[in-house]
């Protein structure tokens, strides 16, 4: 407990907190690249879609949320 005896969080808490806040930042990114899945995308589509599908997977791919790797996003 802290000085005011208000309850810290667990770790498992704190692991739950840092995946949400993992999940909003590659939702935000995802949602950023969302035009690139349109008709009349860029000529390097081939490579949003790779971006998009890392990102998809950081869940899956990491166990723990202080080893995300953020995958870089393609130039256009």
């Amino acid at each position: 407990m802290s000085q005011n005896n208000i309850p810290l969080p667990s770790p498992e808490e704190i692991k739950k907190i840092q995946w949400a806040m993992i999940r909003a930042k590659r939702n935000k990114l995802l949602s950023k690249t969302d035009w690139t899945q349109l008709a009349d995308t860029p000529p390097n589509i081939k490579a949003f879609k790779v971006y998009r599908q890392k990102l998809r997977e950081i869940p899956q791919t990491y166990s723990n949320p202080d080893e995300v790797v953020w995958p870089e996003m393609p130039k256009l």
